[in-house]
């Protein structure tokens, strides 16, 4: 998974409990995805085409184990088991 970029969030997260870091971490990383997403690149489809393709697989984390693909992977390993489901963070 990648590194949470935002500083504040850094430090949100130092504060968490230790067991909670796991699962809030992944959620920053997603929330920090998707801005990305909408805020790059010239092209709007493309950008819909991108957060469709993550609508999609959120959704598909309550059926199915997650894609080789290390952020979904941690979300359905710490954010799930919480009691979110992948509808939820797809809406």
């Amino acid at each position: 998974m990648t590194s949470i970029a935002d500083p504040e969030r850094q430090l949100a997260l130092s504060y968490a409990p230790m067991d909670a870091r796991p699962a809030l971490g992944a959620l920053f990383t997603l929330d920090e995805t998707l801005g990305a997403i909408l805020s790059g690149g010239r092209e709007p489809t493309l950008r819909q085409i991108r957060l469709a393709w993550w609508h999609e697989a959120l959704t598909r984390l309550d059926q199915t184990a997650p894609p080789p693909q290390p952020l979904l992977q941690a979300l359905a390993a710490h954010v799930l088991p919480r009691g979110v489901t992948g509808a939820a963070l797809a809406s």
